[in-house]
């Protein structure tokens, strides 16, 4: 034991007596690798998932509502706080810079924003969900709420893998560089409303990644913004009829487009129930109601403004106030300076509206800050709302809004001006008034009756960026005589609503300029500071949207029947109400539309003397020859809407307006008898001493004499609206004779026929052989529809439509002259019941849908081809032989078709 134990102490001491027989030197550099060694070690234990992502990489990071990495120009991370999770968003784009506007504008955003949170999946991922608002209950019921709740759980629109948490995880981490780098349609740069977003225009596009990259990152307290450059090849195709052909064919294009996530308030705004008699936009609920009488009850929310007032004391007692937040436009720094006073004005005239309702100051211009002003501006983020100008050859001007999806309270509004909204004004300006005002006739009208117009534009457009919709009968409630009166025009202009499509004085004859007479439309007008009264005056008293319900109810009957305070729609697929029409004045179309035929009758005599040597290539003279007929048109277009008209009203229980009444009879008698009269005095279209300036072009007047025979045959009445129990009616049966005696006026008198006479009769039979199925009925291509919104300051319709005031550069450089195909579409429609079904009044409210009529109107006009065939053969050896002949044709057409 003795021996063991003195070899283990022998053992132990060998080690250290060779250590301390080791030189210092070698012994030094061991404890410093020693101690390296333990640092390295201390190291890698403390570097985090969270500096893995940036450390030792190129990274730029800003700090708001989100933290925003961006590393190494290609890779983006979103660092969100807890705090974020739950609170609800708008994730929206919008077009900063572009390599074609034909695709999408500067400044416009394509889709609207999506309504967007953040939630948080365990320690292992982010959703980024789509919220739905639309559903909820009426708090009276938990079970109710709950099972709503339940059933409108946000959806996953993205999901991200949590990257990292920050140091005192307060914050996580994920990538969000594909939601930012990827073609989304919900994000698109391509305007499906765009010179290459519809017919005749085919786009297709392909993404390409490879030739795209990330821009400049923003972050602020409520919003941040991201800017990326997205590159496509596309292939735009025009096919119009016979006229196609390749526009662009894998061409390059890019886009630079900044997405805002914007933080929606987190206290909400009180909502305003919508009233269906009131011309305004709509954030559409439906409530599930906990009366067992009521069931799901569909509400709607006015959208407007948070407009309310700093002092509410001083509010009540009547004094102006001014508003907690005023609303901002930002002034486009592009937009042409010459513009800019007149934007400026019609944008701050609504406050003459505001003020009667006791505010001051609350729209506001402003001019694009400097850095050093406001260094979170930029007006392509959905924050700032702005008046953009697109230098584009689009004649319209457009005015959206985006709303909080909860309550309909207008978070950000921008108007749209096109270039070519100067040439659309000057050709409504001359061909309206130029027979009245002597200032117009020329094709330099002088810049401040152009800035007028302009005026007028904006401060229509801001009225859509407010929350109201087009009020189109206003200008019905005022008498024509009216409208040629001084003192009338001068105090309320051409309408009671400049949200009205009413342009410019056409009843106003030569003299009446000089007698002061206004050729405009209105600084504000009646029914406008109605319209502002009713959306934003300011109930302090009320706690909820229902309690304010009876004060804006009384505000509606005090003046439900009187004509100048009644809202009528905007008729979007075809038409109901010959009072609620576009581009229409006064009370009666007839009268109307003959004083509009008596003016450009006259510009049509002096063009040639009005233009002289400023249109020196005669480009400008044949292109307001065209549009000359195009205004023709539209005057017959409102007449003709006359026939088998209805007034509708939107109305609650008590309200003195019917929902429905038909045209007078009488009425419609004239509007078919100015139509007949019409087609017996289309020679001044031909006018010799203007035509022969014009390049050949075949006979245009040709196309606008076969409209007015559809117009007088087609009796509206496929969908029952010739079906007036009303004493004077004008029936089908009536309606049908006339039309007969008016095409065949001259075979009845036993003279001989004109070539247009035979070319009128030829059309009508034609129409007679294809509704009486006695002939194949020729395929017509249905046009689009109008853009639902309803936000243009012109007709939106396709741009080789009959009403061609949006205008179309490639239309026109590819020889298109199919400038009347739509009202030829709407008369076929009406002829032979093609329309789109249900018919569609736009706006808040109710759909009309009709159903056919039971008038056996084959059998009519079956009976009608009868009465023509005898008609002919009575009158076979009447005429000259051109006639004669004429006769025996139409003869043998019919008695072919009856065998």
């Amino acid at each position: 034991m003795i021996r063991k134990g003195l070899f283990l102490v022998c053992a132990l001491l060998i080690p250290a007596l060779l250590l301390a027989a080791k030189p210092s030197k070698s012994k030094g550099k061991n404890k410093k690798k020693a101690k390296t060694e333990q640092t390295d070690t201390v190291s890698k234990k403390k570097t985090s998932d969270y500096e893995k992502l940036f450390k030792g990489k190129k990274c730029q990071t800003v700090k708001g509502l989100v933290t925003i990495h961006k590393v190494d120009g290609e890779k983006l991370y979103f660092e969100l706080p807890m705090s974020i999770f739950g609170r609800e968003m708008l994730l929206g784009s919008t077009v900063s810079e572009t390599s074609n506007n034909d695709h999408g504008v500067v400044g416009y955003k394509a889709k609207d924003p999506l309504h967007v949170t953040f939630a948080k999946e365990g320690h292992k991922s982010v959703q980024l969900c789509l919220v739905n608002d639309i559903y909820s209950g009426d708090g009276k019921d938990k079970g109710i709420d709950e099972a709503v709740r339940r059933s409108s759980i946000p959806g996953i629109y993205r999901a991200f893998k949590i990257e990292a948490y920050n140091a005192d995880s307060t914050a996580v981490v994920i990538d969000v560089t594909n939601l930012f780098m990827e073609d989304n349609d919900d994000l698109t740069p391509f305007d499906p409303y765009s010179t290459f977003g519809y017919k005749p225009f085919s786009r297709t596009t392909s993404f390409q990644k490879s030739n795209s990259h990330l821009g400049d990152i923003k972050a602020f307290e409520d919003n941040v913004t991201v800017k990326s450059y997205l590159s496509y090849t596309t292939t735009v195709t025009y096919s119009n009829g016979p006229v196609m052909g390749k526009i662009e064919d894998r061409r390059a294009f890019t886009a630079l487009v900044t997405r805002t996530l914007l933080l929606l308030p987190e206290k909400e705004m009180r909502p305003r129930i919508a009233d269906p008699r009131m011309n305004i936009f709509v954030t559409g609920k439906a409530r599930f109601s906990s009366n067992m009488n009521r069931g799901t009850l569909p509400v709607y929310y006015a959208r407007h403004w948070r407009v309310e007032p700093k002092d509410v004391e001083a509010y009540k007692r009547g004094e102006l106030v001014e508003p907690v937040k005023p609303i901002v436009f930002y002034l486009d720094t592009n937009l042409p300076e010459a513009w800019k006073p007149y934007a400026r004005e019609g944008i701050e005239q609504w406050n003459d509206a505001f003020e009667k309702i006791g505010f001051k100051n609350v729209v506001q211009v402003r001019d694009y800050p400097t850095v050093e002003e406001d260094p979170e501006f930029d007006p392509d983020n959905l924050k700032y709302s702005c008046i953009r100008y697109a230098p584009l050859a689009f004649q319209n001007a457009m005015g959206p809004s985006w709303d909080d999806p909860r309550t309909g309270e207008i978070i950000t509004a921008s108007v749209m001006v096109y270039h070519d909204i100067i040439k659309l004004l000057n050709r409504w300006r001359f061909l309206q008034t130029a027979a009245a005002d002597p200032n117009v006739r020329t094709m330099n009208i002088p810049d401040s009756i152009m800035g007028s117009a302009l005026r007028y534009v904006l401060s229509h457009e801001v009225g859509h960026c407010l929350g109201f919709m087009h009020n189109m009968c206003s200008s019905s409630a005022i008498p024509v005589d009216s409208l040629r009166s001084p003192s009338f025009t001068q105090k309320y202009g051409t309408t009671y609503s400049i949200m009205d499509y009413a342009r410019f004085n056409h009843v106003a004859q030569p003299g009446d300029y000089e007698r002061g007479v206004s050729m405009m439309p209105p600084r504000m007008g009646l029914y406008d500071e109605y319209a502002v009264k009713w959306l934003y005056t300011y109930l302090p008293d009320a706690k909820t949207p229902e309690e304010e319900q009876p004060w804006l109810d009384n505000l509606v009957r005090s003046h439900a029947d009187d004509p100048i305070y009644r809202y009528g729609k905007q008729q979007i697929f075809n038409t109901l109400d010959p009072t609620s029409l576009s581009e229409d004045l006064g009370d009666d179309h007839v009268r109307a539309s003959e004083y509009g035929i008596r003016n450009l009758k006259y510009i049509m005599k002096h063009l040639n003397e009005w233009y002289g040597e400023d249109d020196n290539d005669l480009t400008a003279r044949e292109a307001m020859y065209k549009y000359l007929l195009n205004q023709y048109l539209t005057y017959i277009n409102h007449v003709y809407n006359v026939k088998g008209g209805m007034i509708m009203n939107e109305r609650k229980a008590g309200d003195p307006r019917p929902s429905y009444s038909f045209v007078d009879g009488d009425y419609q008698r004239r509007a078919q008898k100015f139509l007949i009269d019409q087609l017996h005095d289309l020679d001044w279209l031909d006018d010799p001493a203007l035509l022969k300036e014009l390049p050949l072009q075949g006979n245009l007047s040709v196309r606008v004499q076969r409209i007015l025979v559809s117009c007088i045959e087609a009796d509206k009445g496929s969908f029952g609206r010739m079906i007036d129990p009303a004493p004077n009616a004008y029936t089908q049966l009536e309606h049908a004779d006339d039309a007969m005696k008016g095409i065949f006026r001259h075979t009845y008198q036993g003279k001989s026929l004109t070539p247009r006479d035979r070319s009128n009769q030829n059309s009508y039979v034609d129409m007679l052989l294809m509704i009486t199925r006695l002939a194949p009925k020729k395929s017509s291509e249905k046009g689009i529809a109008d853009d639902e919104r309803g936000i243009g300051f012109a007709p939106q319709l396709d741009p080789n439509g009959w009403n061609i005031s949006t205008g179309n550069v490639y239309a026109e450089a590819l020889g298109d002259g199919d400038m009347m195909s739509r009202m030829e579409r709407q008369l076929e429609a009406d002829l032979f019941g093609t329309s789109n079904n249900p018919e569609e009044i736009g706006g808040f409210g109710y759909f009309r849908s009709l159903t056919e009529s039971l008038s056996p109107r084959d059998a009519m006009y079956y009976g009608r081809l009868l009465k023509v065939r005898d008609l002919l053969r009575q009158k076979r050896y009447t005429g000259d032989q051109d006639t004669r002949n004429h006769y025996e044709l139409l003869l043998h057409r019919i008695e072919g078709a009856l065998e």
